[in-house]
């Protein structure tokens, strides 16, 4: 059976590493081996397209909080 998909083409999209820029997913497809979604996402008209899998992507930025730690008053 075919999972659902989590992001559909156009959707903004982030990498899950903290404080990465927004894509735009541009093509999906589904393997039936490994019962997954893979997502082609563009992070702009001049860097490279590249495939992630579905849990490699989220729907929000993720911030990096150990960066406000280090801040002296």
């Amino acid at each position: 059976m075919i999972k659902p998909n989590r992001f559909n083409v156009g959707d903004q999209v982030f990498h899950i590493t903290p404080e990465s820029p927004g894509g735009i997913v541009i093509d999906a497809k589904y393997s039936l081996l490994t019962s997954s979604w893979e997502y082609q996402v563009t992070f702009g008209p001049f860097t490279e397209s590249l495939w992630y899998y579905d849990i490699e992507l989220m729907q929000n930025r993720s911030f990096n909080s150990s960066a406000h730690q280090n801040v002296q008053a």
